[in-house]
């Protein structure tokens, strides 16, 4: 048995080593091999939406948005079909947190979908007047009864060359609507929500106007600082 005991040894710390060292890994439930190839990148964002972390901004209703640390989001690629498994490549990035809209990547809104396994990038606007993103998806669970959905569209209503408010002029000013609409399918019913911002370049968010039901208000900037 002594004599054994090197060569098990040596067989558990070949083994070891080999677990450290591989880099990919299969989910046999799923049937899903998932090929790491981890960048480590940070991901960019425009100068319409500023997202570095320790920047702030105060609004007329008393509400003030910071943004905080990157955060580390996977992100899934489709690679390809080798039959009985599906292959992805995964890629950690480092996503800025945008205090509206969330994690974003340039003029994309970095979104994990209910599957793991898949994300997705929705465009949050484009510097060209009209609709540019419109989702429309069935509810899970009793909201999808009768035919139950969510819908949101998002367009650029207005684009300025200059934007007076309060005090200040601010230059280069997108209006993004965003109009939400649930459908309840056992209840038969619309709910309506807008959402209006104005975005200045270089400043963020500027003006914020937001309805649903009988509840409205509305919110302007009042004092900013954006991290260098």
């Amino acid at each position: 048995m002594h004599k054994l005991l090197p060569i098990v040894l040596t067989f558990f710390i070949f083994i070891g080593c080999q677990k450290f060292d591989h880099t990919e890994s299969e989910e046999n439930d799923n049937n899903v091999l998932i090929i790491e190839n981890h960048s480590n990148e940070v991901a960019e964002i425009s100068n319409y939406l500023l997202a570095k972390p320790g920047s702030w901004w105060e609004y007329s209703d008393g509400h003030q948005k910071t943004c905080g640390s990157y955060e580390a989001t996977a992100i899934y690629t489709f690679h390809s079909d080798a039959g009985t498994h599906i292959i992805l490549e995964e890629d950690i990035i480092y996503t800025p947190v945008h205090p509206f809209f969330g994690k974003i990547s340039s003029r994309y809104q970095v979104v994990n979908s209910a599957n793991k396994h898949e994300t997705l990038f929705k465009p949050i606007f484009d510097t060209v007047i009209g609709v540019f993103y419109e989702n429309q998806e069935t509810i899970e669970g009793g909201y999808s009864k009768n035919g139950g959905y969510f819908k949101e569209t998002r367009k650029v209503v207005e684009i300025f060359n200059s934007f007076p408010l309060k005090n200040q002029v601010f230059h280069n000013v997108i209006h993004v609507n965003y109009h939400h609409e649930r459908y309840y399918g056992f209840l038969s019913t619309t709910h309506h929500r807008y959402n209006d911002y104005y975005i200045a370049e270089g400043v963020g968010v500027i003006k914020h106007h937001y309805k649903f039901l009988s509840e409205e208000y509305e919110a302007s900037l009042i004092d900013y600082h954006i991290e260098n």
